[in-house]
């Protein structure tokens, strides 16, 4: 996350903010994947394995995981192509998605080892995360989309 804050220092000289807004087109789509897949080999994969013959379990924090991150993700993302607020945003973002998602999976674990099973609350709040991660995904377009029109107003 390094390379995000140095980005967004960069983008603060004036000379170099077309380069920096490059750089911040291309970055968003590689970090956002490249963050997935961290997340999905380094946290979810390991500990759903421990939940084996518990499906609905397992259902759960796969699906709560995805939309937990389709909520967060993407719109923190989109800020790469705002200089400057990038260099605060991503990596608060960053930090606080994995931190969050580690805490959500101890918690299942210790539910799983406890041997007990699934709330109906649980299940609510899938549908929470499900409409969190909509909500997310528009605001990384609409911010997107206020990049775009500021650029054609700039130039």
């Amino acid at each position: 996350m390094f390379g995000v804050v140095a980005l967004g220092l960069l983008s603060l000289l004036p000379p170099l903010l077309p380069i920096a807004l490059a750089v911040g087109v291309v970055a968003f789509p590689v970090l956002t994947i490249a963050h997935a897949v961290v997340l999905r080999l380094a946290l979810v994969n390991p500990a759903r394995r421990e939940f084996k013959g518990h499906s609905t379990r397992r259902i759960l924090t796969r699906w709560t995981s995805r939309f937990g991150y389709l909520a967060v993700a993407p719109a923190a993302y989109s800020t790469l192509t705002a200089p400057g607020f990038s260099a605060l945003v991503v990596p608060l973002a960053f930090f606080g998605l994995n931190m969050g998602l580690y805490r959500y999976l101890v918690w299942q674990g210790r539910r799983h080892l406890a041997g007990e099973g699934t709330h109906t609350l649980e299940k609510v709040a899938l549908g929470i995360v499900m409409a969190l991660a909509f909500l997310g995904l528009l605001v990384a377009l609409a911010f997107a989309l206020l990049v775009g029109l500021a650029v054609d107003w700039v130039l």
